[in-house]
């Protein structure tokens, strides 16, 4: 869907409610879910490769994420279908690590907007398996369960 509200829309981009223009990659989001004490997410990074096979790393922003709080990266810049998300903390420790091939290889590409997104079911659940993720519905800052 067009998350970014390129045409249509309310406006705001990366909420819950999508424009109507035609999906693409600036239509990328990912979305951070706290389930444990509040945290400071200033200095942290998500690194991916891109389609272009070059490093990206985008700061995640100064932002404190309480208990089932949400925090949504739009447009993060081109994530490659194969690549491999890490999440750094300010001390460049590695708090998380999601790989989007093994995930496509498990699930299949999206078909359309009933099955666009990848999302840990339930919030947060982090056994390190591929399996963790199910590919449904966009839940942009909403419960995924």
């Amino acid at each position: 869907q067009d998350w970014s509200d390129s045409v249509g829309g309310d406006g705001i981009p990366f909420n819950n409610v999508s424009g109507h223009g035609a999906p693409n990659n600036s239509d990328q989001w990912i979305e951070l879910v706290n389930i444990g004490a509040p945290v400071d997410l200033t200095g942290w990074t998500v690194e991916f490769m891109n389609i272009a096979a070059v490093l990206v790393t985008v700061p995640v922003g100064s932002v404190t994420l309480n208990p089932y709080d949400r925090h949504v990266i739009g447009n993060p810049g081109d994530i490659g279908l194969s690549s491999t998300l890490t999440l750094r903390d300010s001390t460049e420790q590695i708090k998380d690590v999601v790989n989007l091939g093994a995930i496509h290889t498990l699930f299949g590409f999206a078909t359309g907007v009933g099955n666009e997104s990848l999302e840990r079911i339930p919030d947060g659940l982090d056994t390190g398996q591929t399996a963790d993720f199910k590919r449904r519905s966009a839940t942009i800052n909403a419960f995924n369960h």
